[in-house]
C-alpha cells in the first residue's frame, strides 16, 4: 500500500471517527438539537428534541415545530427567526412548548442560520435547552413576592426594610403614618426624613446595635416621627435584623401610637385629679369629723352641767340637743353628696372607660382607681352592709343600681349567667324579696 493510500485510509477512518462523535453529540439526551427550513419545517431532531416534545422522530420530521408553540406566541417567535434569517447572525430565544400530553415546557434555543456556498439561507440548525423548572421557580418565586406586596399593602400596620438607614421597601400604612406616598420615601434616608432630629442619635445608635447583634429575635423600640406636615406622632416598631440582597438589614413593622400616648396621658391627668379631690374630702371630713368630735364633748359637758342645774334649764337642754340632732342630718347629707357624686360622676365614667376594651395596663389602672374609690365611699353606704352581703354580692348591687343588665354584669365580672342569676337570689333572699313582686334595682335604690 502507497504512501498515499495509508494517508487516505487516515483521512477515512478519522473521518468516520468524527461523524461517529458528532452523532453521538446530536443523540445526546441532554440537549435538543433540531434543523429546520425557514417555514419551521423539522428536517432533523436529535433523541433530546423528542423527549421535550414526549414525540417520536417520525411524527416530528415534516412537521413544522410552530404548530407545538401555543398559538398567542407564535407570531413573536417567528418574528425572532425572520430577523436572525435577515441579519444571518445566530439569535437566542425562549417560547413555550406543548407535548403530545398536553403539558408545556419551556426550551431555551440558540439558533443558527446555515448557508449554501452561494450565501444563501438554506435552513437553520437550533439548540435547545429545557428550562421549565428554572421558569416555575421563577413563577413562584413571583407569586410569592407579589403574595407578600399584598399581604403587606393590606396589613393594618406599617411595614419597611431598611439598610444602612436606607428605605429599601415599605408599605403604604407605614408612609401613611407620616404623610407621604410608599415611593415618596424608597431609597431614602428614613433615619433624617422620619424621625424627629431630638430621637436620630437614638435611633441611629438602635440601628447600630440592632445590626451588631446579628440575626435575631425582634426587639421594640419607640421614638417621635415627624409628619410631611411637620407635626410630631409617637411611633412603635417592632424590628429583626435579616439579610437583603447578600447584605444585613433591618426588617420590622410599626404603628402610630401617639392616639395611645394621649388617652395615657389624659389618664393620669384625670387619676391626679382624682386624688387631689379624695385628698380634699378627706380632709373636709376629717375636719368635719374634728367639729363633730368637739360638739360631742361640748355636749357632754352640757349635758353635765344640766344635770346638776334646775328643771328650770330644760328648755335650754331641748334647744341645745334640736341643735346637735341637726349637726347629724348635716354630716349624713355631707356623707351621702361624697358617696352619690363619687359613685355617679366618677366611677360611672371608670366603667364606661372599661366598656373601650383598654388594654391590660390601662385596666390594672382602672382597677387601682375604682378600688381606692370603693374604699373612700364605702364607709357612707351604711344601710346595705346592715344585710351582711358578700364582696360578690355588694360588686353585682353596684351594677344593678347602674341599670346594667344580668348579661352585662357577667361579661363585666367575667362570669357565667347562671352565677349572676345565683348572686341576685341571694340579694333578694336576704333583703326578704325572694316572695315579693318588688323590682330588685327600685328597691335597691331606696336603700341608698
Amino acid at each position: 500500500m502507497g504512501i498515499e493510500e495509508r494517508l487516505l485510509r487516515q483521512a477515512e477512518d478519522e473521518l468516520t471517527m468524527r461523524e461517529t462523535r458528532y452523532g453521538a453529540l446530536l443523540e445526546t439526551d441532554l440537549e435538543a438539537i433540531c434543523c429546520f427550513l425557514p417555514d419551521t419545517t423539522l428536517t432533523f431532531v436529535n433523541r433530546g428534541y423528542c423527549k421535550i416534545c414526549g414525540r417520536k422522530h417520525s411524527d416530528l420530521i415534516g412537521r413544522k415545530w410552530k404548530e407545538f408553540v401555543p398559538e398567542n406566541a407564535r407570531g413573536k417567535i417567528i418574528r425572532t427567526v425572520e430577523t436572525i434569517a435577515y441579519e444571518m447572525q445566530a439569535g437566542h430565544y425562549e417560547h413555550e412548548v406543548i407535548t403530545s400530553n398536553g403539558q408545556v415546557r419551556w426550551v431555551d434555543w440558540y439558533v443558527y442560520p446555515i448557508t449554501d456556498e452561494a450565501g444563501r439561507l438554506v435552513e437553520f440548525q437550533s439548540v435547545g435547552r429545557d428550562v421549565s423548572g428554572q421558569k416555575q421557580t421563577e413563577r413562584a418565586l413571583r407569586e410569592s413576592e407579589q403574595r407578600f406586596r399584598d399581604l403587606a399593602d393590606k396589613s393594618p400596620v406599617g411595614i419597611y426594610l431598611l439598610e444602612d438607614g436606607v428605605a429599601k421597601y415599605l408599605n403604604q400604612p407605614f408612609a401613611d403614618m407620616h404623610g407621604y406616598t410608599a415611593d415618596e420615601l424608597i431609597n431614602r434616608n428614613t433615619l433624617k426624613t422620619l424621625v424627629h432630629p431630638d430621637d436620630w442619635d437614638k435611633a441611629e445608635r438602635r440601628s447600630v446595635d440592632r445590626l451588631k447583634g446579628g440575626v435575631g429575635p425582634k426587639g421594640k423600640f419607640s421614638f417621635r416621627g415627624v409628619t410631611k406636615a411637620g407635626e410630631t406622632i409617637y411611633v412603635e416598631t417592632y424590628a429583626a435584623v435579616t439579610t437583603y440582597e447578600g447584605r444585613p438589614a433591618v426588617i420590622g413593622t410599626g404603628i402610630d401610637v401617639t392616639e395611645r400616648i394621649r388617652i395615657e396621658e389624659e389618664l393620669k391627668n384625670y387619676k391626679d385629679h382624682l386624688e387631689k379631690l379624695v385628698e380634699e374630702r378627706t380632709m373636709q371630713l376629717n375636719q368635719a369629723n374634728e367639729e363633730l368630735q368637739q360638739d360631742i364633748a361640748r355636749r357632754k359637758e352640757v349635758e353635765s352641767a344640766l344635770d346638776a342645774k334646775s328643771r328650770s334649764l330644760e328648755e335650754v337642754n331641748t334647744a341645745l340637743k334640736v341643735l346637735l340632732r341637726q349637726r347629724e342630718d348635716d354630716r349624713s347629707e355631707l356623707e351621702e353628696k361624697v358617696y352619690s357624686n363619687v359613685k355617679d360622676l366618677v366611677l360611672r365614667y371608670t366603667h364606661m372607660l372599661r366598656e373601650t376594651r383598654p388594654d391590660s395596663k390601662q385596666t390594672g389602672l382602672l382597677d387601682i382607681i375604682e378600688a381606692n374609690l370603693n374604699k373612700i365611699i364605702s364607709p357612707f353606704s351604711k344601710r346595705l352592709s346592715a344585710f351582711d352581703f358578700t364582696p360578690k354580692e355588694t360588686e353585682v348591687i353596684s351594677l344593678i343600681k347602674e341599670g346594667k343588665t344580668s348579661k352585662d354584669i357577667a361579661d363585666l365580672l367575667g362570669v357565667s349567667l347562671d352565677a349572676i342569676s345565683q348572686h341576685r337570689y341571694q340579694i333578694r333572699r336576704k333583703l326578704s324579696l325572694n316572695r315579693k313582686k318588688t323590682g330588685l334595682r327600685s328597691y335597691l335604690l331606696t336603700l341608698e
